[in-house]
C-alpha cells in the first residue's frame, strides 16, 4: 500500500511524609509507547510529554490557545470547556528534528504534540489525527496517513508519531522513498478532531526537503 493511501490504526503526588520531614514518592513510570505495524512497515507511537503532568502543563501554558470546534454544542461548551490543542509538528530523522533527509538513508517520522482538556479525557472520548505531506510545486496531498478513533490513553499533553525513526536498524527506517516522496520540497501539516463533540485542532505547515 503506497503512504498517499490512508492508513488507520488505533493508537496511547507527591505524597507528603507525617511529621517534620517531607518526603516525595517516586514518580509513575510512563506508559509504554504503542505501536502497530501498518502495510507501509511504519510504526504509530505515542506518550507524555515531560516528565510529569505538571511539567508538561507548565510547558504547554505558553503555547498556541486552545480551538473549539464550531460542531460542539452550546450548553456542552458552556459547562466543560472541550479544548484541544495541537501545540507543535516536527519532521524527525535517526538524528531528531530537522528539516532535510536524504531520500534513501535518512528516516523519516511525522510528530503531533497534542494538549487535551481533561474533561474530554474523562468523559472517554476518542480523536482522529491525520498526518498530510503536500508537495510544495503543485500543492497536493502526497501522504494522508490516518490515526483513527484512538482513545486518550496518555493523559491531557502527549504526542503520536508515524514512520520508524528508531530503527533498531537502518534499514528499519521509514525513508523518505518509503513514503513514496521524491527529491524535493514539501511541508508537513496536521489536525486533530475529539469525535462526537466537534472539538478540533490544526497545526501550522512545516516545510522541509527530501534530497
Amino acid at each position: 500500500m503506497s503512504p498517499a493511501t490512508t492508513s488507520k490504526t488505533k493508537g496511547r503526588k507527591t505524597g507528603k511524609s507525617a511529621r517534620a520531614t517531607s518526603k516525595r514518592s517516586a514518580p509513575k513510570a510512563e506508559p509504554a509507547a504503542i505501536a502497530d505495524v501498518t502495510e507501509l512497515g511504519d510504526l504509530m507511537r505515542a506518550g507524555s510529554i515531560g516528565a510529569t503532568t505538571k511539567a508538561a502543563e507548565k510547558y504547554l501554558a505558553k503555547v498556541a490557545p486552545a480551538v473549539i470546534g464550531a460542531g460542539a454544542a452550546k450548553d456542552l461548551i458552556s459547562a466543560l470547556a472541550f479544548t484541544l490543542n495541537i501545540t507543535g509538528v516536527s519532521t524527525n530523522s535517526q538524528a531528531g528534528a530537522q528539516n532535510a533527509f536524504l531520500v534513501n538513508t535518512d528516516a523519516l517520522a511525522l510528530v503531533i504534540n497534542i494538549s487535551a482538556s481533561q474533561d474530554i479525557i474523562t468523559a472517554g472520548y476518542h480523536f482522529t489525527a491525520h498526518f498530510q505531506v503536500i508537495e510544495f510545486a503543485s500543492n497536493n496531498v502526497k501522504v494522508d496517513v490516518a490515526t483513527a478513533n484512538s482513545p486518550f490513553s496518555w493523559g491531557p499533553n502527549f504526542w503520536i508519531s508515524r514512520g520508524n525513526n528508531w530503527g533498531p536498524n537502518a534499514s528499519d527506517y521509514t525513508t523518505p522513498a518509503k513514503w513514496g516522496l521524491p527529491l524535493g520540497l514539501y511541508s508537513f501539516r496536521a489536525t486533530v478532531e475529539v469525535l462526537g463533540i466537534g472539538s478540533f485542532g490544526a497545526s501550522q505547515e512545516l516545510p522541509f526537503r527530501v534530497r
